[in-house]
């Protein structure tokens, strides 16, 4: 989220080389989820999850552009393809992980990418304190994601994670708050 932050502000501040440097370190923590995704799940879902990750990462993009070029058909679009892809990684996670029901996961996710479309609309008002508490909130609810997330995987692999995954859920349930 602080990643993407840095990236669609640069954007929209028409900062060219505050951008390209956010976003070479955007890539690379997306390389960096996809490998330890590898590291529970294997080399198969490494190698599929990296482009469905930047795929949501694209969409992220172009909400920004259009938001910067005040083309609400091009923001439209890519909120419509956002939603779209909580569906496919919901799917994704689901079909690697039975403990992940896929629309509990797809609601998550969909909280995820309406909270940075917040971030980037308020970027563009220019209202710091109004970005400071959208970047807060959306870096808040990554947690309400990646607990349950790590929690299930931890379930699925108790090999992996010894102690952590046993008697944290009951299996076919949503690990965390759900």
């Amino acid at each position: 989220v602080y990643l993407a932050a840095r990236a669609t502000g640069a954007a929209l501040g028409g900062r060219t080389a505050e951008f390209e440097a956010a976003a070479g370190a955007l890539d690379a923590n997306s390389v960096d989820i996809s490998k330890a995704m590898g590291l529970a799940y294997g080399p198969e879902a490494e190698a599929a999850f990296l482009p469905l990750w930047r795929a949501h990462i694209g969409m992220v993009v172009d909400y920004t552009t259009g938001v910067a070029a005040k083309d609400q058909a091009k923001q439209d679009k890519a909120v419509a393809d956002l939603v779209g892809y909580t569906q496919d990684f919901g799917a994704f996670l689901s079909s690697a992980n039975e403990n992940l029901p896929k629309d509990a996961v797809a609601g998550l996710v969909k909280d995820h990418v309406l909270t940075l479309k917040d971030v980037i609309d308020v970027q563009a008002a220019g209202d710091p304190k109004a970005q400071f508490m959208a970047i807060r909130g959306a870096g808040h609810h990554m947690s309400m994601i990646a607990d349950p997330l790590a929690e299930a995987t931890a379930v699925k692999f108790p090999d992996k994670f010894p102690g952590m995954g046993m008697g944290m859920m009951t299996p076919g349930t949503m690990p965390g708050s759900m």
